[in-house]
């Protein structure tokens, strides 16, 4: 077997590596510049911007961006895959040959955002900042320069990517990327009038710059760090905090001129990655202190939840949700159980997922209502902070079944989500704020797990690929795949209860109701079967992953 794998790697003109590398980016550029002039790319690769670096259970995956006059190219990237035994595997999109004429625009950026607002055909709501960059869009065999706008709406719903043409102000292209359905203690660096560590003042358009902090306390546990000054220019520029193993934990980007501590972060090695864009001339950072902070390994709160939703538990399909009112049968469906990972401010704030919602504004209630001193978090179910215990338990059991899988580094950060952001009987999960947000029309979205796995499974294909859904099969792709984790994840709930049946509680608050909100064993075919809705397509994939 390993023989013929040799030959079908040598057949396909693809290298072979032995062992996760070391140093994955170098190795990506290396397979890539032997293939640059086949890929319309510099042979010194300098038009490649790395993306980011993911590991795998038996690969890692390196995307990178190209560029064109140290501009992104709209939707091009270049994914090299190294099997830890096995091919490279390299993923691509061809590109327009030659430069494009200049990267000057003649509208401003804040007439561009002013026209992709307009564009959208009525009055916007926000949900979150507005972000514009600089692009180049291929069209035909030309790269457009363009402005990104990016609009995250909560009137007309929508994670809106508008480019507009950056000369003549034309509306290129509309996208809807939305997923729906104290000071720290113990210093041992005093602060003084030189910095421990800076970048160049300003620092360079396009800069691309890493560095190492290590904590010269033997015994911490964890590291703070404090910049005296920290200003980045264009919204894309931004300096990212990644701990020991390479992920990232926070993104500093803005003006701070009196100061910012980081988050605190785990062990006593913190690196820094300066981003900007080809257009950023920020003043840059000055790091002035280093410091141990201790890292609490989480408090364990309690808690009462269904598990998944109560048609499962009861095996009783004619159940309703009678307007948010509590029964004695209801009531029964509810389960003791543990809330690991807790941070103890009394919030349902924990490791890997964040009730407060911070970022996430906007909403038609407000967001992080349970609040226990004392960790203990029952409710009835007809008590809006009941859908928040569900919503905290379910998305850390599922990531912390990930990890038990090895899967460690999959969307592992505390994921702001909002259990009650609109009456409208609406879920989704939004790239631009990277967080969730659920309805209350009908049955309270969040009241069934099985509808909280799916969205959660959004963000996983978020946080491995960003930018998943770019197609209508990409996201059929994902509404099959995240119909497929709820179902395989409780499908042995209820002793095994029509396991192939999803979310039949919030289905079930339909008008007229419904027994399922998705099934994984649709006999349809690909691509005779297809109708060009993501949510029926994605029977398609749920239906084969569940096979």
């Amino acid at each position: 077997m390993r023989l013929l794998s040799v030959v079908l790697a040598l057949a396909l003109g693809l290298s072979w590596t032995t062992a996760s590398p070391v140093d994955p980016e170098s190795w990506a550029r290396a397979h890539i510049r032997s293939q640059a002039p086949a890929l319309g790319l510099a042979a010194d690769l300098s038009d490649l911007r790395l993306v980011g670096v993911v590991r795998s259970l038996k690969a890692t995956h390196v995307r990178f961006q190209v560029t064109r006059r140290g501009l992104p190219v709209e939707g091009a990237l270049v994914t090299v895959h190294l099997l830890d035994r096995g091919p490279v595997l390299l993923r691509h999109r061809q590109l327009p040959a030659g430069l494009p004429a200049g990267s000057a625009p003649s509208l401003s950026a804040a007439a561009a955002l002013e026209r992709a607002v307009a564009g959208l055909g009525r009055s916007v709501r926000q949900r979150g900042p507005l972000r514009t960059s600089l692009v180049y869009l291929p069209r035909g065999s030309d790269l457009v320069l363009a402005w990104r706008v990016e609009v995250p709406a909560a009137e007309p719903l929508g994670d809106f990517a508008v480019l507009v043409d950056a000369r003549s102000g034309q509306i290129l292209r509309v996208r809807d990327y939305l997923a729906r359905r104290p000071s720290p203690a113990r210093p041992n660096q005093a602060a003084g009038d030189a910095c421990l560590l800076e970048s160049a003042h300003p620092y360079p358009p396009g800069v691309h710059q890493r560095w190492t902090v290590v904590n010269p306390d033997p015994q911490a546990t964890g590291t703070r760090l404090f910049f005296r000054r920290l200003q980045t220019a264009d919204p894309y520029d931004g300096l990212l905090v990644r701990d020991e193993t390479g992920q990232i934990v926070q993104r500093l980007t803005g003006d701070f001129p009196a100061g910012v501590w980081t988050v605190p972060v785990p062990g006593r090695t913190v690196g820094l990655e300066l981003v900007a864009s080809a257009l950023g001339q920020g003043w840059g950072f000055c790091l002035e202190r280093v410091t141990s902070a201790e890292i609490q390994p989480g408090r364990t709160g309690r808690g009462a939840v269904f598990l998944p939703n109560p048609i499962v538990t009861s095996q009783q399909t004619a159940l309703r949700d009678g307007g948010d009112a509590e029964t004695p049968l209801l009531a029964a469906q509810r389960v003791p159980v543990d809330l690991p990972g807790l941070d103890g401010s009394g919030y349902l704030r924990g490791a890997y997922v964040d009730l407060t919602a911070p970022g996430l504004s906007g909403g038609d209630r407000p967001a992080g209502q349970a609040f226990q001193p004392d960790l203990v978090f029952i409710y009835p179910r007809s008590d809006p902070r009941f859908e928040e215990v569900m919503v905290y338990y379910h998305i850390d059991a599922v990531q912390r079944y990930l990890q038990a899988l090895g899967f460690t580094t999959v969307n592992r950060r505390s994921l702001p989500v909002h259990a009650h952001y609109t009456w409208q009987d609406l879920s989704f999960y939004s790239p631009f704020t990277t967080g969730l947000y659920f309805g209350d029309g009908g049955v309270d979205d969040a009241e069934d797990a099985e509808v909280i796995v799916h969205e959660y499974g959004h963000a996983i294909l978020d946080s491995q690929v960003p930018g998943w859904g770019a197609s209508d099969e990409s996201l059929a792709i994902g509404e099959g795949f995240s119909d497929y984790l709820a179902a395989s994840f409780y499908a042995t709930a209820g002793g095994g209860f029509q396991p192939e049946c999803v979310g039949e509680w919030d289905a079930a608050g339909r008008v007229p109701p419904q027994p399922c909100r998705g099934r994984v064993d649709s006999s349809r075919r690909y691509p005779v079967d297809l109708v060009g809705d993501p949510s029926a397509d994605g029977a398609i994939w749920s239906a084969t992953l569940w096979e």
